[in-house]
């Protein structure tokens, strides 16, 4: 029995705000990890002022489609973008993303009220549990809208704020809570036949943490989720492929057969188990 191909299908290049590195820095190292395949997802922040944001995810897939050739028959790379906020300007995101044809669009939230509210600089440093407990409720609602938008492949980090609350504050939080958020999230995910990513960066924190917990994979496999990818969220070279074999026990005890890799925006299905 051999271990099944890995693809990491959530990364960041310096197209990013906050990447590092080049897409081909990204690929390079992919391929030296012994990954199938990777997609470069680059932020297009949708509620931000039009101009840089629409720059750079053209460099960013002019770049990739320049890697797809030189690492080509060595590494399987997607076209991608990370799409936040997408139902806040609809129109806008619809010709972005028809400009750019992407393989692999993740949809997410990371800002709750507009563009200078970024969930990662939210100070959480002596709030009240009844603000951190509405916080959580505004931006689960905020991933439900995204869900009902639709224009997406897949839904990412759906728990991102709890890392930063664990990891960064040292806030418990339990998602317990949030059960009824989430239940919602992922029915209408699978309804609608989105996918959902094991986004493993949590990893790499003091969160220690999938994103979402291996109890929700498995509640949306239960609900009808078909497709799941697996994404590291790298942002640096080094961290491409990290926590991806971990993330396949995840999926094989939720009852997964197979997980998801995104081309011309549909999912590529690769076996867990290849005999």
């Amino acid at each position: 029995m051999r271990t099944p191909k890995l693809y990491d299908s959530h990364t960041h290049s310096y197209h990013s705000p906050d990447g590092h590195d080049s897409v081909f820095q990204l690929c390079q190292s992919a391929l030296d990890r012994g990954l199938s395949g990777i997609a470069i997802t680059d932020h297009y922040e949708n509620d931000v002022p039009s101009g840089d944001e629409e720059q750079r995810c053209r460099e960013s897939a002019a770049n990739i489609r320049q890697a797809k050739e030189i690492f080509r028959k060595r590494l399987d790379i997607s076209v991608g973008m990370e799409m936040g906020q997408g139902p806040s300007d609809t129109q806008r995101a619809a010709a972005i993303v028809d400009e750019l044809r992407p393989d692999v669009v993740l949809g997410s939230i990371h800002h709750l009220n507009g563009p200078h509210d970024e969930i990662y600089h939210t100070n959480f440093a002596g709030v009240s549990a009844a603000y951190v407990n509405q916080f959580m409720h505004d931006y689960f609602r905020k991933v439900y809208e995204v869900v009902e938008w639709g224009n997406f492949d897949v839904l990412s980090h759906i728990t991102m704020p709890h890392r930063y609350l664990v990891s960064i504050f040292k806030v418990h939080v339990d998602l317990a809570r949030y059960e009824e958020d989430i239940e919602e999230i992922l029915k209408l995910c699978a309804q609608k036949g989105k996918a959902i990513e094991i986004n493993t960066s949590g990893l790499r924190t003091d969160h220690k943490e999938f994103m979402p917990l291996a109890r929700h994979v498995k509640r949306f496999h239960e609900l009808g989720g078909e497709v799941v990818t697996l994404g590291s969220d790298a942002h640096y070279m080094e961290h491409v492929g990290e926590g991806l074999t971990p993330a396949l026990d995840v999926l094989r005890e939720a009852g997964f057969k197979y997980y998801g890799f995104f081309k011309e925006r549909k999912p590529v299905m690769i076996p867990l188990l290849s005999f």
